[in-house]
Order: C-alpha cells, then sequence, then structure tokens
C-alpha cells in the first residue's frame, strides 16, 4: 500500500515537472531559475542606489536575508494553490487522493528552491559576499518555519480558489501586502510601537525577523518564532480539515 503510495506521489511530481512550464521537463529549470531573477533584479535595481544597508555592512546580503524567506513562502504558496485548483482531474483515477497532489507539490517546490538558494549563494560567493549564517541550524529552522506557512496557506488558497474563482487574481493582491509589509526592505525594530505591534500580526514578517536573527546577532527583538510556527500549523489544519470536508464535492467546485 505505501509502495503504491509512493508511485503516485513521484508519478505526480513527474508530470509536476513536465507540465509547470511550456510542457516541458526543461520548463522545470525555469522553475528554479524565476525566483534567482526576482531577486537579481532587486538587487541590480538597488546597485545604482548609492544608500547604506538599513543594518549590517552589506544591503544586499541585508536584501538576500529578507527575499529569500518572502519568496520561499511565496513560490510553496503559489504552486500549492495551482496544484489544488488545476490538477483536480488527476483525481478521477481512484488511486489518486488530494493529499498526493498537495505533498507532491510541496515537495516539488522545496527542492525547487533549495537549487535556487544554493545557486544564489554561489553567484554571491563568487562576488566576494560572505552569505553563510552565522547560525545555520537557526536559517535552516526559519526556512522550514516559511514553507510550512507557505503550504498551509496555499491550500486555503486553493480551496478559496475553487469556490470563488476571483480569488486567484485577489491573492496577488495580498501577496505584494506582505512583500511591503514583511520587514524584507526596512528594520521592523526602528518602528514605533503601535506599527510594530499590527505588523507583528503578520506570521511571515516572524520569518524574515527568524532568518535575519540567523545572520545578525541580536536583530529582530520582538521576534516571536512559536507563533510563527503556530501560524503555519494552524493554517495547515485548517486547510486539510476543510479540504476533508468537502472531499465528496471537490470534483464538484467550480
Amino acid at each position: 500500500m505505501l509502495r503504491n503510495q509512493l508511485h503516485v506521489l513521484l508519478a505526480i511530481m513527474l508530470r509536476n515537472i513536465r507540465t509547470r512550464f511550456f510542457g516541458t521537463g526543461l520548463g522545470y529549470i525555469i522553475s528554479i531559475g524565476w525566483p534567482l531573477a526576482h531577486v537579481g533584479i532587486i538587487l541590480l535595481l538597488n546597485a545604482f542606489v548609492d544608500r547604506a544597508a538599513p543594518y549590517g555592512e552589506s544591503l544586499v546580503m541585508f536584501y538576500v536575508s529578507g527575499l529569500i524567506p518572502f519568496m520561499a513562502f511565496n513560490y510553496m504558496a503559489r504552486f500549492i494553490m495551482y496544484a489544488v485548483v488545476q490538477s483536480r482531474a488527476l483525481l478521477s483515477f481512484p488511486a489518486v487522493k488530494v493529499t498526493d497532489l498537495l505533498f507532491g507539490a510541496a515537495l516539488l517546490e522545496v527542492v525547487a528552491s533549495s537549487w535556487s538558494a544554493a545557486i544564489l549563494a554561489l553567484i554571491l560567493i563568487a562576488f566576494g559576499f560572505d552569505v553563510v549564517p552565522t547560525d545555520v541550524p537557526q536559517a535552516a529552522a526559519a526556512l522550514g518555519s516559511t514553507f510550512l506557512l507557505g503550504f498551509g496557506y496555499g491550500i486555503l488558497s486553493g480551496l478559496i480558489g475553487l469556490a470563488f474563482p476571483a480569488w486567484i487574481t485577489g491573492s496577488v493582491l495580498v501577496t505584494i501586502i506582505l512583500y511591503l509589509m514583511s520587514g524584507i526592505f526596512f528594520v521592523f525594530d526602528t518602528l514605533p510601537g503601535p506599527v510594530r505591534f499590527y505588523l507583528g500580526l503578520n506570521p511571515l514578517l516572524h520569518d524574515v525577523l527568524w532568518m535575519r536573527a540567523a545572520y545578525y546577532e541580536g536583530y529582530g527583538q520582538d521576534l516571536n518564532k512559536e507563533y510563527a510556527v503556530i501560524c503555519g500549523v494552524v493554517l495547515l489544519f485548517l486547510g486539510l480539515g476543510i479540504e476533508r470536508l468537502v472531499r465528496g464535492r471537490f470534483l464538484m467546485l467550480k
């Protein structure tokens, strides 16, 4: 039984590799390069701005340490959402379950994001940047928390998108808001208390603080690791719980 499920999971991952971009397996390389291009454009735009780093000695590393967790969340959430919305036809096969679609997409995105981060690190090392965090286990934990948050949010977004297709477009607006309010381009600790309180309700901000704390000792005085992880777990179980409730009508949702 377990072997059959592993075969199903592998088949779904291979299908996603072939169909994610341009209907060819080579398109999967683009899914690895896409986040790199995103980060590269932002870094190039800021390369022409003569300004000091908001924190630390390197403006590039300040941005990279914030962009990596955001990209991990964003791409995980997006492709999980698409797995829910676009892969329903596979559920007509008795051996395929909704959880197979979800975990297949999630594993594939973890691999793609890991490759993207590794390639970005090599490029930055080639340009003389010190990309190794001072606390590697903490950086790995922050990335894991970000993946968990993106996974749970992606499931919920996919289910909402099935019931209300306009949400697929609306989710882009949510991404833009998170992009601006998750502490990527500013030092959260320097903001006024009331602003920190409301922005601190965003769990992705804590994942960004968590990653930066792995690079900068003493960074993120308001960092709440437990809050970030709990939010990810709650979103995940909420999404899986709703999926279980609507499982019988999953194929009928428009």
